[in-house]
This record gives C-alpha cells, structure tokens and sequence, in this order.
C-alpha cells in the first residue's frame, strides 16, 4: 500500500541519477560513479531524519534492485513468489502498470530481484538473475526482445544469480556472462541481436556492473568477473589485457573506475584495492599501487577530491585512501557497513542494519553530521538514489522518499 505524506509532487531520481531526455539513466549516477550531481542540499539533518516525503509500505516484493527513476515515472524490479516483475510508478508514488517478466533468483539465502535496470528514451533494459536479459518498452511495459545470456553464451549463473545493470553505450548493450567462451557482450539495443562476443576467460560474472571510459583515441569496456579484471575494445570486443588472478570465492561487484590514464579496483576478503596505469594506447596496464586494507565488496566506492570512500570488508571499518598514492586515510567504526553515495560534496552512507549517516568528506577522519534510522532489519543491500533534491531508500518490498533540499 502506497502512503502519501505530502501532496502532490515530482519525484526524480534512478538508481543511477537523474537526467533529462535523451540520456541515459543509469546505476549510481550517468557515469556510475556513484556521484551524482546535485546541489543544494541539506548540510545536516534533524534527529529524526530529513523529511519524509511519500513511501510505499508494501507490495514491491522480495528484492535489491534500486529504483530507476526518469522524467515521468519510476521503475523498480521485485519478485512475487517466484516470478519477477516490473513495476512502473508515477513520479508521486502511482502505480501504472505491473508486468511478470519471467522467473527470479530464489535458489539460495538472498532471493529476489538483484540487477537495476537502466532506461534510455522509452526503452528500458534489465537482466534477471536467472540470466534473462530483456528489453521494455517503459510507456506499456511490453516485453520487445529477451535472450538468456547463460543459455546462448554457454554460462553459467554465480552463487547468487547473475547481477548487474546492463551497460548501454551509442546504441548497444552490454552484458557480462561469463563462461568458458564469452566474457561480455554487446547486443544491438533494438532486437538483441549479438554485436560481438570477448573471449571468456573460463570464469563466472561475479555482479559486477562494466564501465565505458575513453583513454586518448581508444574506447574501453573494463569489468571484473570473479578472478579478473578484464578490458576490452569497445568497437570490436577484442580483449586488450587481463590483469591479476583475484582468489576471490563468492563476488567482484565494486566496478572499475576511470580518472586520469588510470583505472581503480577493489575485492574483498582481504584483496585489497589496486590502481593500474594504463599505456597511450590502452592496449596494456601496469600496478600503480596496492592497498590490501581496503576491500570493497558491495556498497561502492566513491572519489571526492582525490580521496576514494569505502569499507574494509575484511575489518568491518569505514575507510579512505589517497587515490593518487593508495595511502590509507583512515579506517574508523561506529557506523555499521554498507553501501556510500555522494552528492554536493557529502557522503551518503547506509549501514546494512537501516542506519542512514550524513558525513563530511575528510582525508583526517570519518566526520558524522547526522544518522537515523531508515528501516529496521538486516541485510540491506540495496544502495539508495538522489534525484531532484529526494533521497530514495528501498528495502525489500518498502520504499521512502526524503527530501533533502534547503
């Protein structure tokens, strides 16, 4: 049931960020960084939190997926019993439609809805856990195109379903299936048909989401699967390197993340982050530096004046490094771990026990403005989303919107 706490307004926001047409809204903001461009915000909170704007108290179903919000409606994945299904909401918390898309994840302790789909013009794209990868239209929800990337690429599904948001570049998409012949691929965003395949490296799709930067004339797809990182050339597929052996047992979520002819890394249990250079023509990259403290696993990572923002995995700690060197900030408790956003120039970190803290991004200590308590219980997963000046926070089949303007 959806609960209405102020009027009528208009909410904008995607599990991704916010953009007007023509763009795409995508996974932790339009670049993936997890930085999303807003300004005017609040700079602490009331102890009871930033004001509750609308919520819906039931009826999203079992699931992690975050919301994908446009200029005219919301969109946010679930499972019923078994089935996955699409949902589409009016920009005050209106459902419009609810369209079944085929089978979930529910093989294990953590079933549901996992990916975040991303939306570009009036289409919609989104993998399921079960491997099926699909195209929407967003105004009906009809299903245009499906093609199960285990299936067709001989590949079969990690520990906890395939995970990831397909990457959408010029007009295809892009999908990690992993597998003993293919690694990615790019489909045509139109029908689904296959653009190209990179070589598999006899490995599994790890729930990582890939990541598109240029580097001097040479365009790069960069991923993680479970034991690598892995860059291929975006207009051909062909690979370009494979970097390190990561003896990682379960998951490689943290993407990628490109700035200055370098490219950042991070894996948990004890992994460690890393930062590669990479040659003129990217054909090559070589360890810059390593840091085996923080080990990202599902929350995040984001750069705030040259300083990356995270969790160690392995201590349980809120940690920062200097991007340029890879030395440690600092590492402190008090807020349990999870999942870090930004947004005019603070961070956003939500312990998977339901606790919201706003911080002061410092490289002397880990500074708490304010915290409360979003939802009780554990495990959330789900990374929330700022758009248009509201705070979207999802758990399981709830959902609360904040607003977080001045």
């Amino acid at each position: 049931m959806k609960k209405l706490i102020s009027g009528t307004l208009l909410l904008v926001l995607c599990t991704v960020g916010f953009a007007k047409n023509n763009l795409i809204y995508d996974w932790r903001g339009m670049d993936r960084s997890g930085v999303y461009d807003e300004t005017g915000l609040l700079k602490a909170w009331p102890e009871e939190g930033p004001v509750l704007v609308w919520s819906i108290d039931s009826g999203l179903g079992t699931g992690y997926s975050s919301p994908v919000i446009t200029d005219k409606n919301i969109f946010i994945a679930g499972m019923q019993d078994s089935t996955g299904h699409m949902y589409c909401y009016t920009l005050d918390g209106q459902l419009v439609w609810d369209v079944a898309y085929g089978k979930e994840w529910n093989k294990n302790s953590f079933p549901g809805a996992r990916s975040t789909p991303v939306v570009k013009d009036d289409k919609l794209y989104m993998l399921s856990g079960q491997g099926k990868a699909f195209c929407m239209d967003t105004q009906k929800g009809e299903i245009l195109w499906s093609l199960n990337i285990g299936e067709r690429f001989n590949a079969e599904p990690p520990n906890f379903g395939f995970c990831e948001s397909p990457l959408l570049v010029d007009d295809v998409v892009i999908f990690t299936p992993g597998g003993k012949t293919t690694a990615l691929v790019a489909l045509k965003q139109k029908n689904g048909s296959v653009v190209w395949e990179a070589p598999g490296r006899n490995d599994v799709s790890a729930y990582c989401n890939a990541v598109y930067f240029e580097h001097n004339k040479r365009k790069v797809v960069a991923t993680m699967t479970l034991h690598y990182l892995i860059g291929v050339d975006y207009e051909t597929g062909d690979s370009l390197w494979t970097a390190y052996s990561y003896k990682n047992w379960t998951d490689n979520c943290i993407s990628p993340y490109y700035k200055n002819g370098a490219l950042f890394i991070s894996s948990p249990y004890g992994e460690g982050a890393r930062m590669f250079n990479l040659n003129d023509d990217a054909s090559e990259i070589s360890l810059k530096w390593y840091n085996q403290a923080f080990d990202n696993q599902i929350g995040g990572t984001v750069e705030l004046d040259g300083n990356v923002y995270g969790i160690s995995n392995k201590k349980h700690t809120w940690m920062s490094v200097n991007l340029e060197t890879g030395t440690t900030n600092w590492q402190e408790r008090g807020l349990k771990t999870g999942s870090i956003i930004a947004a005019d120039d603070m961070l956003y970190c939500y312990g998977d026990d339901g606790v919201l803290a706003l911080v002061e991004p410092s490289a002397e200590a880990f500074n708490t403005i304010s915290k409360f308590k979003v939802f009780d219980g554990q495990q959330q997963f789900t990374h929330p989303v700022i758009a248009d000046g509201k705070l979207y926070v999802r758990y399981q089949d709830q959902m609360k919107v904040f607003n977080l303007k001045k």
